[in-house]
């Protein structure tokens, strides 16, 4: 078995920018890391996509012609009402405290600030992975050969 920690449970991964070089590099990035991912470069097909693909997380940008990231936004949170809902990441330029207010109101998620750090976006989708994996029963975990960890009280940590 790989130790990759996304071969098991990898996130499907909506990509949505109108720059085709910032949807190619993240597609490329979250690819290496594991994840399927699908891209989209305007709001139509980003919904589209949603609707027919429900991915785990989109990572969508605010300006975009046509559709704006938060009307894509808003629409993917009426589209799912009543089902298991997209987790959305802004991924964009916009970073005033008015357009963080504006994608907190459109159902944004979190709101990440361009250029990205790759390390900081693997690091929030191995996050989102970790909430989003189902518990392994303990009944399933092998501990056999495993020493508790020095000053281990019988406590649980949630990290």
């Amino acid at each position: 078995m790989s130790s990759h920690p996304f071969t098991q449970y990898p996130l499907l991964v909506l990509v949505v920018d109108d720059d085709i070089d910032t949807v190619e590099s993240q597609a490329d990035l979250l690819s290496l890391q594991g994840h399927t991912v699908r891209t989209a470069r305007n709001g139509e097909d980003a919904l589209t996509c949603a609707e027919t693909e429900r991915p785990d997380v989109v990572l969508l940008d605010i300006r975009m012609p046509g559709q704006s990231g938060c009307d894509v936004a808003r629409a993917i949170r009426k589209n799912c009402a009543g089902k298991r809902q997209p987790i959305i990441i802004a991924v964009t330029g916009c970073s005033s405290e008015d357009d963080l207010r504006r994608s907190e109101g459109a159902g944004f998620d979190l709101h990440l600030v361009k250029p990205v750090e790759p390390a900081i976006l693997v690091g929030v989708l191995e996050r989102i992975r970790r909430l989003l994996t189902p518990p392994i029963p303990a009944a399933e975990l092998d501990h056999s050969s495993e020493d508790p960890p020095d000053g281990w009280q019988g406590r649980h940590c949630c990290v």
